[in-house]
Parts: C-alpha cells; sequence; structure tokens
C-alpha cells in the first residue's frame, strides 16, 4: 500500500505551508488559524482515509484464460464494503469497459484484456486507486491475480478446421466451441470467384463480394443479402501462389493463417484444375483433386513454418499426442497424392488460367514476386494478392524496419499497377487495401 496526494491534495499543502510562513512573517493571527484548521483537516482526512481503506475488499474473477489472438479476455473486479471512491489504474492490455454500482458500498468493474500477439502472458496484480473523502490523498493498492492468459494464434483455427474437414477430427487444445460471427468474415469465398461470367447460383453475401451483383429479388425473399455468383467461360484453372518465408511469429502466423484459409476455401469449393507455385523453392504443381492439394499443402506449410517459425509455443495450443495424430494421418494420405510436377514457370501457363492469387509477406522474394508480376501485368484475368499487415514488425532494428516498409511500398504500388486486388490480413479478417 502506497499513500500519495493527489494533485489538489499537493496544491492544498503547498497552500497551507504558504500560509504558516506569511502569518508567521506578519505576525497575523487569523492567517495562523485558518492554517492551523486546514492543517487538521487534512490529518482527519489521511486517518479517516486509512481506516476505510483498510476495510474495501476486492475480489476478482477471469471469465477465460485461454482465448483466440481476435477475443478479448475478461476480468471483474468486485469491491465490497468500500465506502471511498475507487478506481483503477488501466495499463495495456487493459481496457476498462465499466463500472457498475451494485450497492451502496459495492461495486463491479469490468475489464477488457486484448493482446496483440499470441503466446503466455501472466497478469500478476491490479493497481487500484482509493481516493479520501476529500480527495486530499490516494492510496494505492495492489489487488491479486495471479492468472496466465494462453493467447491462440489464428493458424491453431484454420489447423482444426482442416484436420477437421479431411479426417472429420478436431484439435484438442484449443477451444473447441466456434469462434463465432466475426470469423465466419474470414471466410474468402468471394476472393477466388471471379468479376464476371455466366451465371452458377444465387448465395449470401460474402464480404468481399461486389455490390453490383446483389440479387434484389432474393434478398427481399430471404430477408438477407443475397448474391448472383458467377462462373468465368474463359480459362481452365487458378493458380495458387504462395511463398512459405516469414520473418518472425507475428508475421509467420499471418501467413500460414492465410494460406490455410485459402487452402480451405480452395477445398470447399471444389476448384479445379489448381496450379500451385511455391515461390521459395521455384516448384509448380497442377492438382486435379482439391482434396489431394489440401493434404500436400498442410504437411508442407506444417513442416516448413510450423515446426520450424512456431514451434516454440506449439504445446501451449495443441495436445502433443493430437498434434502427432494429424501428422500421422497427413503422411499417409499423402502416398495417395496425385499430381503433376511442372518443369517450369511458363508464360504459356497464363493463358490457361482464370485467375491467379498469392499469398506473401512481400519482403521475402520480393524481386520473384515482381518478375511473376510482370508475367502476368498483360493478363486479363483475376489477379488478386493477399499480404500481412506491417510485415516489417517482426524486423529486428529501426533500419531493416525501415528498409522492408520501403520494399513493402514498392511492390504493393506494382502490384497495383498491374491489375491486382490486394487485401491485407489483419486480426480476424481481410481489408481491401
Amino acid at each position: 500500500m502506497k499513500i500519495k496526494l493527489t494533485p489538489f491534495g499537493a496544491g492544498l499543502t503547498a497552500s497551507v505551508i504558504f500560509i504558516f510562513l506569511t502569518s508567521i512573517f506578519l505576525k497575523d493571527l487569523f492567517l495562523l488559524i485558518l492554517g492551523l484548521a486546514l492543517m487538521i483537516t487534512i490529518v482527519i482526512d489521511y486517518f479517516v482515509a486509512v481506516y476505510l481503506e483498510r476495510r474495501c475488499f476486492f475480489e476478482t474473477y477471469v471469465d477465460s484464460d485461454r482465448i483466440w489472438v481476435w477475443e478479448s479476455g475478461r476480468i471483474e473486479i468486485i469491491s465490497r464494503s468500500c465506502l471511498l471512491e475507487h478506481d483503477i489504474k488501466i495499463v495495456k492490455p487493459l481496457t476498462l469497459k465499466m463500472i457498475e454500482k451494485i450497492d451502496r458500498d459495492s461495486h463491479r468493474i469490468v475489464l477488457d484484456v486484448r493482446f496483440e500477439y499470441s503466446g503466455t502472458y501472466k497478469i500478476e496484480v491490479l493497481n487500484m486507486i482509493i481516493y479520501s473523502f476529500l480527495k486530499i490523498f490516494q492510496i494505492h493498492r495492489h489487488v491479486a491475480v495471479n492468472k496466465t492468459f494462453i493467447v491462440y494464434p489464428e493458424y491453431v483455427y484454420w489447423l482444426g478446421r482442416i484436420a477437421y474437414a479431411l479426417f472429420g477430427e478436431g484439435l484438442e487444445g484449443a477451444s473447441s466451441s466456434h469462434p463465432g460471427g466475426s470469423l465466419e468474415i474470414l471466410s474468402i469465398k468471394s476472393l477466388l470467384r471471379t468479376a464476371a461470367g455466366e451465371y452458377y447460383e444465387t448465395r449470401e453475401y460474402v464480404p468481399g463480394d461486389e455490390l453490383r451483383r446483389i440479387d434484389w429479388k432474393a434478398t427481399a425473399r430471404a430477408m438477407k443479402m443475397m448474391i448472383k455468383d458467377l462462373r468465368e467461360l474463359g480459362g481452365e484453372g487458378v493458380m495458387f501462389v504462395y511463398d512459405p518465408r516469414c520473418s518472425g511469429s507475428y508475421t509467420c502466423d499471418s501467413i500460414v493463417s492465410t494460406i490455410f484459409s485459402v487452402a480451405l476455401t480452395i477445398y470447399q469449393e471444389k476448384i479445379s484444375p489448381l496450379y500451385v507455385y511455391n515461390i521459395y523453392e521455384k516448384k509448380i504443381y497442377r492438382y486435379k483433386d482439391p482434396e489431394r492439394f489440401l493434404v500436400s499443402l498442410a504437411e508442407d506449410v506444417i513442416m516448413k513454418i510450423i515446426m520450424n517459425k512456431l514451434s516454440k509455443d506449439l504445446y501451449e495450443y495443441v495436445s502433443p499426442s493430437e498434434f502427432k495424430k494429424l501428422l500421422s494421418l497427413l503422411e499417409g494420405s499423402l502416398k495417395e497424392t496425385e499430381y503433376i510436377r511442372m518443369k517450369d514457370l511458363d508464360e504459356k501457363l497464363f493463358t490457361l488460367l482464370r485467375g491467379a492469387l498469392i499469398v506473401s509477406d512481400i519482403l521475402n522474394g520480393s524481386s520473384y514476386i515482381i518478375d511473376l508480376v510482370n508475367m502476368m501485368k498483360d493478363r486479363s484475368f483475376e489477379k488478386i494478392a493477399i499480404v500481412p499487415e506491417k510485415p516489417w514488425r517482426d524486423l529486428d532494428n529501426l533500419e531493416d524496419k525501415y528498409l522492408g516498409y520501403k520494399t513493402y511500398s514498392y511492390v504493393i504500388n506494382d502490384l497495383k499497377r498491374s491489375g491486382f486486388k490486394i487485401y491485407v490480413k489483419k486480426k480476424g479478417g481481410f481489408e481491401i487495401l
């Protein structure tokens, strides 16, 4: 417990000292009595505050100590038998949500806890501030929480979705409940649908769809936004280009989440034939079966990114037995995977496409991305690029961050000039750049 003067209390104390000195210098009895009265008031306020503060009782409750990186945790503080006004010192990652009066001497304080990155975080104490009746003093008191929050990265969610889609089993460790509406916005089905073509179906609106394709009659009947889905007449397949390289945990989580969400969408939409190009390995494959593609990509990403870059806290999020079981299932399915390894990335290939989608952090392999973009520059098919938000934040020093920012800006501008629609991957969703 620490007792400090409030700004008002500090000003009042300074005034009392000034009055005392002035009364002695001027030999003024009135000023002397006034100074004594103020000093007695300050002393009484101090002792009453110390006495009543000891009666204040605080209880803390944590809603859940396991949350997804896009979610907020919740801490509740119940104060009882506290007649003095009190508040809480807010520091990151805390934000004050509400203060509710329960009765005359009890209050409920609700705090949101939001972490910027995945990982394990311990909150030991909260700093309560209790004010004296006259607000001359503030008493700082620590309230114990002693909770360790486990913040799940987004890639674990998508890995669980892929495991369920392929094998009918999710992953233990992460919350088994569905994350809810905000995560459904992460669906990128609309990104893989082309802007023009023949009528395919009427379906529910997905963020990213063009508003000019709203089916107003179907919307009125269904009482929700419906879209006319079109399929491109020309072109044989879609090219999915990805670069597994990433600089740190934030960017790697963003890249893996995007690759997994795109791959799952390709699988669900049964997009075929599919050309898959790994920028880092300079390998291109042709898949006819979306399921075989999903198996191959999941195994590749797990081994090259998750096991190399994101393995530090992996078993905090997923139980080891479940993860090993998933790897075993993927390896078993991988033996049956059928694909065609193509010799090289040829411009003739682009005549067969009806769309291309690139996933990269831009900073790694930027020159190869520019070369690839130039090959697609004059093609009329749909071109989409998905990039992490501020990928330079994982770089080590300020100079590297600046160079990363300049490289990112240059490549993004080149993508725009080449007709790419660019989506920025943010926490829990996408945003058109």
